[in-house]
């Protein structure tokens, strides 16, 4: 039997086997509850602490403005919230391409505040008309929020944060990009970039399903979207996930490292695959494919 190859890394990777040892070394060592203050308490919540320096230093940006959660669907659904309720958005722009968690968040949420959405449709490559995103902006009156991702999970299409971020910095729009699927293959320095809101997601970059964050440039305007203890600064209740959010900071450290490697490996194969194409039997159909990393 041939060996069998996986091909849906844009769902979720594999954990790397240093993050196996992660969780292995941790869930057999630190135990303690992060919000207690005895040994076991403190040793948890430094733990906690530190990984989200990690984060941060990935960011470019403030441990401050850095919060744990469950996933990338929790994250987009908190940052959708808090811009309609806390910063009183009227009018959000997003894409009809957008993940499922994104666009059925801003459906409901806009549902319930009378909030204006318009969809940028995208060109066939998966970008928005620059253009267009301006022409629109200019016609708001009030509170705008920006919401578009990275990488597109199916497409892969990237959209330029920079180009972006400016934009809705002149035209003082909020932008949140969820970036979930790009966290890991590309520098992100979020202060350079002005974003306001970023969301990420372990299980993308060789990490553990159930362990995500957002990135909140104010967290001070911020309302939680779960109630209950102290966790996270006030804005996220629940016991702290520790065994998930440290593999999440071993695999982001791992992935940082090899970036450039992988990438390279990436383009190569990407390469390989496109004159695969061309030399199969499949050469007459290849304008209706597109292929992107």
């Amino acid at each position: 039997m041939s060996q069998r190859i996986y091909f849906d890394n844009a769902a979720t990777t594999p954990l790397l086997p240093e993050v196996i040892q992660t969780i292995h070394e941790i869930a057999g060592t630190i135990y303690g509850n992060p919000s207690s203050i005895h040994r076991e308490g403190v040793t948890a919540k430094n733990l906690i602490e530190e990984s989200r320096r990690i984060l941060s230093n990935y960011l470019h940006t403030s441990p401050a403005q850095v919060f744990f959660t469950s996933c990338g669907t929790e994250s987009n659904n908190m940052i959708i919230k808090s811009a309609i309720k806390d910063h009183h958005v009227k009018t959000i722009i997003s894409s009809p391409i957008e993940h499922s968690c994104v666009l059925n968040a801003i459906n409901q949420y806009a549902t319930e505040n009378n909030v204006q959405v318009i969809y940028l449709e995208p060109n066939g490559h998966g970008l928005i008309d620059i253009q267009k995103l301006e022409h629109q902006l200019d016609q708001c009156q009030h509170p705008v929020l920006v919401s578009l991702m990275h990488t597109n999970n199916e497409l892969g299409s990237t959209i330029s944060l920079e180009e972006i971020s400016t934009i809705c910095k002149l035209k003082n729009a909020l932008f949140h990009s969820d970036t979930v699927q790009s966290i890991g293959l590309y520098d992100l320095d979020v202060e350079t970039l002005q974003i306001d809101f970023i969301s990420g997601s372990a299980h993308k970059f060789f990490g553990p399903k159930g362990i995500g964050f957002v990135y909140i440039k104010n967290p001070v305007a911020t309302k939680p979207l779960l109630y209950g203890g102290s966790q996270e600064r006030n804005l996220r209740a629940g016991t702290e996930n520790i065994i998930g959010i440290a593999a999440l900071a071993k695999a982001l450290e791992l992935s940082t490292i090899h970036r450039e490697q992988r990438f390279n490996r990436l383009s190569q194969l990407n390469q390989y695959f496109r004159t695969s194409l061309i030399n199969s039997n499949f050469k007459n159909d290849l304008q209706y494919a597109r292929i992107s990393i």
